[in-house]
């Protein structure tokens, strides 16, 4: 038995027994959502608790500065994730997210984008996570 606030180990686990403080979101299956071209998936400022991988399209991340003005971050194309910090560190989210063209996204507990991407779950952040 380990207890631990480390979710890197959690997949190794044959049970996991998860408390969820502050409604946290507790795992489930992944779901995909279908964006039309500049719909705003999440905005700086919101809870975060999924991830998302871009199936088909691209997300563009941008930061919203004061007066209305946007500060650009990356266009995201297909394979792609982004929105895992939020979740991570249990934070707002650091920058929002809107379609570009057509997209279709895959969302994800964090928990569950570990065990599906154990390749590219992250350790360390990149400069994509909001």
């Amino acid at each position: 038995m380990v207890a631990t606030h480390d979710d890197r180990i959690s997949h190794l686990a044959d049970a996991v027994v998860e408390l969820a403080p502050n409604g946290h979101a507790v795992d489930r299956e992944p779901e995909d959502l279908t964006l039309a071209d500049g719909e705003v998936l999440f905005r700086q400022g919101d809870p975060g608790e999924l991830v998302y991988v871009v199936k088909s399209g691209a997300i563009r991340l941008y930061r919203e500065l004061t007066g209305g003005a946007e500060e650009p971050l990356e266009v995201l194309g297909a394979e792609r994730y982004f929105g895992e910090l939020a979740p991570l560190l249990r934070l707002p989210r650091s920058a929002s997210a809107a379609a570009v063209g057509a997209t279709t996204v895959t969302s994800y507990t964090l928990r569950r984008f570990r065990r599906t991407h154990p390749t590219v779950a992250p350790e360390a952040p990149e400069v994509a996570n909001a």
